[in-house]
């Protein structure tokens, strides 16, 4: 049985770390102890690999520490963060600046003329 490429290995490697360092070349690159430019030519080169990358969605990944770290600093009754959560989520409550207007009526819309005034400069 032949035994696996040491680049299978760190491309599994690379596959497992991906989605835990968020997508960083450079974290995973030292992670894996292989240059980033071996890396980005995987990326390049390896459909399998490619296809396997874009299913996972780095960006999500990254809202998701984010919202993870809002909600530990609400745990520590951090006002700035309480702040932000309602006026962003809490709209429904009354929380935030932004308020509905809701009109059922006709809007009539008159365009008015400019007016010209002439003014003589100072040296007339």
């Amino acid at each position: 049985m032949p035994r696996p490429k040491k680049s299978d290995a760190d491309k599994r490697l690379f596959l497992e770390l991906y989605p835990k360092l968020q997508g960083n070349i450079s974290a995973l690159s030292s992670a894996v102890k292989v240059s980033r430019q071996t890396i980005y030519n995987w990326m390049k080169n390896d459909k399998e690999l490619k296809k396997e990358l874009d299913e996972i969605n780095v960006d999500d990944l990254k809202l998701d520490v984010a919202e993870n770290q809002l909600l530990a600093l609400i745990k520590e009754k951090n006002f700035p963060a309480i702040r932000f959560f309602l006026e962003n989520q809490g709209g429904s409550r009354g929380y935030g600046d932004k308020k509905e207007i809701r009109h059922t009526g006709e809007i009539t819309l008159e365009a008015k003329k400019p007016k010209v005034v002439f003014k003589p400069s100072k040296e007339e």
